[in-house]
């Protein structure tokens, strides 16, 4: 599970997220940012490259992600589920340390988006899944392809999908957080 630096999943949540025939039939385990890490040099904007060995060790890399809006990232899914989501505690900090052109939504101009797309690119991602998600939690849409070119044509997507148009000088705002 790429967890990058947050807490560990339990047996309930890998259950819930891949169904309870998957964690019985295959060995899941949480990433773990602090061990276990493989040293794949630093991207152009300095960030260090350590990503889960396990990963590296595998002939096909496939990352499966949802691409909700994302205040650091633009939105999620594509290379963020390498790193941070297997990289080792360095990586992560320095790339969560870039703040130039981030924000929901932003994407074209997010440094730290693109340090993360080339860490993915070192790491030798060869296919993603990008999930869309509706109010429900269920899946709505599917982007799959190259790291990056699936995820700018999921960004397309999900503008359309998550945006709402404001209305400007509205009498009345209610707002639910």
């Amino acid at each position: 599970m790429a967890t990058g630096a947050h807490h560990g999943r339990l047996l309930f949540d890998f259950q819930k997220k891949l169904g309870e025939e998957v964690p019985e039939k295959y060995h899941v385990y949480n990433h773990n940012c602090y061990e276990n890490l493989e040293d794949l040099g630093k991207t152009s904007y300095g960030t260090p490259v350590h990503i889960n060995k396990e990963v590296m060790k595998c002939d096909l890399k496939i990352t499966l992600g949802a691409m909700m809006p994302h205040f650091g990232y633009g939105f999620g899914g594509g290379s963020k589920m390498l790193l941070p989501g297997v990289a080792g505690i360095d990586s992560i900090t320095h790339n969560h340390r870039i703040m130039k052109g981030t924000g929901p939504g932003k994407v074209a101009e997010n440094i730290r988006r693109l340090d993360s797309e080339e860490a993915a690119r070192m790491a030798g991602i060869d296919f993603v899944i990008n999930a869309f998600m509706n109010g429900d939690c269920d899946v709505s849409g599917v982007i799959c392809g190259d790291v990056v070119e699936a995820h700018r044509k999921g960004v397309e997507y999900a503008r359309k999908h998550y945006s709402t148009k404001l209305v400007r000088d509205a009498d009345i705002v209610i707002g639910n957080g």
